[in-house]
C-alpha cells in the first residue's frame, strides 16, 4: 500500500512537470534534471556526496558533448544524454524515493535558499539582453552558431561567423548548447543558463557542517561576483573560471578522503 502512494505521489509530479515542460521557456528543467540524475548515480557509483558529485558529473557532461562536437553529433549526443538521465532519475524516484527523501531534508535549508535565488534571477533575466562587448563578439555568437547550425563550423565556411576568434575554446557554448536546446536561444536564456553554471560551481560549499555556513558563504561569493565582476551581468567566462578554481579548492579542503578528492577534481581540471 505504501508503495502504490509513493507511486502515486511520483506519477502526479511528473505530470505537473509534464504540464509546465509544455511552455519551451520552462523546458530548461530537463537538462537541469539530467544533471541531477547523473549526480546521483555518480554519488552511488563511487560512494561519494551528492554535493560533491554535480560539479564533476557537469564538467563530463560538457567533456563528452564536446568530444561529440568535433565528431559531427552534438545534436545527437545531447538527446541521448537527456534520454538516459531523465529516464535514470525515474527508476531512481521509484527506486529510491525513500533515500532521496531524507537526502531532501538533510540539505532542505541550502535547497530552500538556491530555489528563491535561482526563481529570483530567473525573472531577473527574463527579457534580459546583452550589453558586454566581448559578448556580441565572440562568446554569445559562438552558442548562438551552435544553437543554431549544431556544428562547429570550420572557419572557411561561409556561415562562419567567428573567423576573428577561431582559437578560442568553444567549452562555455557547449554548455549553453546543452542547457538552451531544449528551451531555444536568446540572450535572458543564455544569462540564465550562466547563473546556473556559477550554482554548479558553488555547490562543493554545501558540505559544510550546519545551513548557515553555507548561507554565509554563498552570499559572500555572490556578492563579491557581483560588485567586482560580471560574473552576474554577463557570460564572460572571467569570474566563472576563479570559481571553478575555488570549487576544486573547496572539495579538496572539505573532503576528508584526499585521494578522493584528487579524483573528484581531475574532471573539473579537463573541464577548465
Amino acid at each position: 500500500m505504501n508503495k502504490f502512494f509513493d507511486l502515486h505521489k511520483i506519477i502526479i509530479v511528473v505530470v505537473i512537470l509534464c504540464n509546465l515542460l509544455i511552455k519551451p521557456q520552462y523546458m530548461i528543467i530537463i537538462p537541469i534534471l539530467t544533471i541531477f540524475s547523473y549526480s546521483l548515480i555518480f554519488a552511488k557509483t563511487f560512494k561519494v556526496r551528492l554535493i560533491y558529485s554535480v560539479l564533476p558529473v557537469t564538467a563530463i557532461l560538457v567533456s563528452t558533448l564536446y568530444i561529440s562536437g568535433i565528431l559531427g553529433f552534438i545534436y545527437y549526443g545531447t538527446y541521448l544524454i537527456y534520454s538516459i538521465g531523465i529516464s535514470s532519475l525515474i527508476y531512481c524516484l521509484i527506486i529510491f524515493n525513500k533515500s532521496l527523501i531524507n537526502l531532501a531534508k538533510l540539505y532542505l535549508a541550502e535547497i530552500f535558499f538556491l530555489f528563491l535565488i535561482t526563481i529570483v534571477f530567473s525573472f531577473y533575466t527574463k527579457d534580459a539582453v546583452f550589453h558586454g562587448w566581448d559578448e556580441f563578439s565572440f562568446w554569445g555568437n559562438a552558442s548562438k552558431e551552435l544553437l543554431t547550425n549544431h556544428i562547429f563550423e570550420y572557419q572557411s565556411l561561409p556561415t562562419a561567423i567567428l573567423n576573428a576568434h577561431a582559437h578560442y575554446l568553444r567549452g562555455p557554448a557547449v554548455y549553453h548548447y546543452f542547457m538552451l536546446l531544449l528551451p531555444g536561444y536568446s540572450e535572458g536564456n543564455a544569462l540564465f543558463a550562466h547563473f546556473l553554471l556559477h550554482l554548479i560551481l558553488i555547490t562543493p560549499l554545501m558540505a559544510n557542517k550546519f545551513w548557515y555556513q553555507t548561507l554565509f558563504f554563498v552570499v559572500v561569493i555572490f556578492t563579491v561576483v557581483m560588485l567586482y565582476t560580471t560574473g552576474l551581468r554577463t557570460i564572460y567566462n572571467d569570474s566563472t573560471t576563479g570559481l571553478i578554481f575555488s570549487s576544486i579548492f573547496a572539495i579538496y579542503f572539505l573532503e576528508e578522503d584526499k585521494l578522493k578528492a584528487l579524483y573528484l577534481v581531475l574532471p573539473i581540471l579537463i573541464f577548465l
